[in-house]
């Protein structure tokens, strides 16, 4: 029997190219121009990009506008094909990508669920089982019976993100779409994610929102012009993209792994007399990078911006003959 697979999604070297026309008419040229010359330039969207997203984390993938986020999320959900590379998923995917991709406006918002349900291989019985708990989530009222062309971009949001959820995906992908939606209903997905997390989902997330980014994901991705510019814990990606921002030197960042734990590189006072030891230590040690992230009593929710003028790299409690390390 084979083991099942680590990752729920891996991206090898993978790229996607678009061709540019300045005009129209230089398509129709150069389909039929008889020496095959090109009107066209090449536009890279994604370029090599390569990672795996382990089973039961959540991804955040941050980046500016145009830098690939979205062309990488729809290659990820098949809705593009890459130029170049592979992407495998492995197990049940569910998409909010954007407003209006997956739902017919001349339908109800209802048939658009059953719709949505069959073309993701769920049956009939299952999705009508399903339906009082979207319609509860989405809480549009009579308008769930309405074509969806009536909805606001808000109802829209609600009904879309209260469909993916209630598919019971193994994977959920998410492209800022909730941005439209209001405070109350956004605490309520965000709450939704949780769940999500404690039952072991995997999901992947793209947000301009850099504290949703912070609390919620496990690890993140920084684009830059279609490549990956960084891969880390949360706070030290959200920083390396506020220099980039802000157009300061890119901090370095200490680890390539995603998914490791805080450990102390100093050991606790054991007695008393280690205090001084310690402490002399710690200010003797001749730290240059930043290690407040392996204390254990960091805040992994913190992200750090305006001018960088002053950091701090590193801290040690100390109280009397007390200290604390960690």
């Amino acid at each position: 029997m084979t083991a099942a697979h680590p990752n729920a999604i891996s991206v090898r070297n993978v790229s996607k190219k678009y061709r540019l026309f300045s005009v129209p008419l230089e398509r129709v040229k150069e389909a039929f121009h008889p020496f095959g010359r090109k009107y066209h330039q090449e536009f890279w969207a994604v370029r090599d990009i390569s990672f795996d997203v382990p089973k039961g984390t959540t991804l955040g993938i941050i980046g500016r506008n145009g830098s690939g986020k979205s062309t990488l999320l729809q290659l990820i959900c098949s809705v593009l094909t890459p130029t170049s590379g592979t992407v495998a998923v492995r197990g049940r995917i569910s998409q909010l990508l954007e407003l209006g991709a997956a739902f017919n406006p001349e339908i109800s918002g209802r048939e658009n669920v059953v719709l949505n349900a069959a073309l993701s291989g769920i049956t009939t019985k299952e999705i009508k089982g399903r339906l009082p708990f979207i319609e509860e989530f989405a809480d549009i009222g009579q308008f769930i019976d309405q074509p969806v062309k009536t909805y606001s971009s808000g109802m829209f949001m609600r009904l879309a993100f209260a469909n993916a959820i209630n598919v019971d995906p193994d994977i959920l992908v998410v492209d800022e779409i909730l941005a439209v939606g209001d405070a109350k209903f956004q605490h309520k997905c965000y709450q939704k994610l949780k769940e999500f997390q404690r039952a072991g989902k995997t999901t992947v997330l793209v947000s301009h929102d850099m504290q949703a980014i912070a609390k919620h994901c496990d690890w993140g991705i920084l684009l830059e012009a279609g490549r990956i510019d960084g891969i880390g814990k949360p706070d030290m990606i959200i920083n390396r993209y506020l220099d980039i921002l802000e157009e300061r030197p890119k901090r370095v960042l200490p680890s390539p792994s995603p998914l490791e734990k805080p450990v102390s590189h100093l050991s606790g006072c054991e007695q008393p007399s280690d205090t001084q030891g310690l402490l002399r230590q710690f200010l003797e040690g001749g730290i240059t990078q930043d290690r407040c992230r392996f204390r254990h009593s960091y805040n992994t929710s913190e992200y750090r911006q305006l001018s960088g003028g002053a950091e701090i790299i590193d801290y040690l409690v100390v109280a009397g003959n007390i200290c604390d390390p960690t």
